[in-house]
């Protein structure tokens, strides 16, 4: 009984711990959104609201289809004698979920590699590539998302088991693993995101800091700040992927599983119940955990906005042409001294 009632209502408590999540994203974007007048902090803020609406649209679809139109064949799906009526796609909802997110963390990653770049090699011209990109990211995501999923659908047919001759919708065997690998595919390049965009957020704040301490001379205070800092990111990086790590395992579980056969309902799977129990505990797990990670580190978030993505193209260059011009007066300043001698 107990184990009816969480796979009763799995989906509605991820879903929830999803809406956890959403006042970490309206925080984020209120950052990005106080320095969207630089093409930086725009293009975070442009792809924070993307994952924001994204995010809004699954909890919506779910609160109507999955919480409001409950039967005991599954969301939205009404046995009226021999005929099965779908009330609402879910594998369009599905679609439209995997790709949003999917999207949003590459368009995520290309930009903070932009970032690197332009730190790395400061120049009018490098800056001209990140506004494009940001473009074509939010949306190729929403245009791929709605084109996959208004074309392709997993296929549904009405099954009857030939043993209990109950009947219920069954995907098709082959949909059914490609779905798995999306999934799987999916969750693990969240973390090689995450991990590339310390990685970037990293080399920025060192390469910016080298540029000051060679300009201004070594610094032993400055230094040591830069080590603080670097030390803070890598714990922060390594947190944030444990507490991704059960993504992967889930991805696991849902590639070794066998997917359903054709001959029988999706309340039937050939499954042994404590994989799917556990399946479904390592998803509301990682989805709590992560809310409460992004709501704890909010704070963290603002501070590297501020202090990274806040330091603007425009402003790296008037950081730079400040750092020349105290280079060059150094020079003038010691070609003056020797003169004297």
């Amino acid at each position: 009984m107990a184990y009816s009632i969480v796979q009763f209502f799995g989906e509605d408590i991820v879903y929830l711990a999803m809406m956890l999540a959403i006042p970490a994203h309206l925080l984020v974007v209120a950052t990005f959104h106080k320095y969207r007048k630089t093409t930086f902090a725009a293009s975070y803020f442009a792809l924070s609201c993307s994952v924001l609406l994204s995010d809004a649209f699954m909890c919506a679809t779910n609160v109507v289809f999955n919480l409001l139109i409950r039967t005991p064949m599954g969301p939205g799906i009404i046995m009226n004698g021999t005929e099965t009526i779908i009330l609402w796609d879910q594998t369009l909802y599905s679609t439209f979920s995997i790709i949003f997110r999917n999207v949003n963390q590459w368009a995520l990653l290309t930009i903070a590699v932009n970032r690197f770049i332009f730190v790395s090699f400061p120049s009018r011209a490098t800056n001209i590539w990140t506004t494009p990109v940001t473009v074509v990211s939010v949306i190729g995501q929403w245009g791929i998302g709605l084109l996959f999923g208004a074309i392709w659908r997993p296929s549904m047919r009405l099954v009857r088991d030939p043993t209990t001759g109950m009947e219920g919708v069954a995907p098709n065997v082959d949909e059914g693993q490609f779905w798995s690998a999306i999934i799987g595919v999916s969750n693990t390049g969240t973390i090689v995101v995450i991990f590339s965009l310390y990685i970037a957020m990293f080399c920025t704040v060192r390469a910016h800091k080298k540029r000051m301490s060679d300009a201004l001379g070594k610094n032993e205070g400055s230094q040591q700040n830069t080590n603080n800092a670097d030390i803070k990111l890598a714990i922060q990086a390594v947190i944030f992927s444990l507490f991704l790590i059960p993504q992967v395992l889930m991805s696991v579980l849902m590639l070794i599983m066998p997917p359903p056969p054709m001959d029988r309902p999706m309340t039937e799977m050939p499954v042994p119940k404590t994989v799917t129990y556990i399946t479904n505990h390592v998803t509301n797990a990682n989805y709590y955990s992560t809310s409460f990670v992004m709501l704890m580190m909010s704070k963290s978030i603002r501070e590297h906005v501020r202090k990274f993505i806040g330091g603007t193209a425009a402003e790296a260059i008037r950081t730079d042409n400040r750092t020349s011009s105290i280079i060059r007066n150094n020079q003038l300043t010691r070609g003056a001294v020797v003169k004297m001698k």
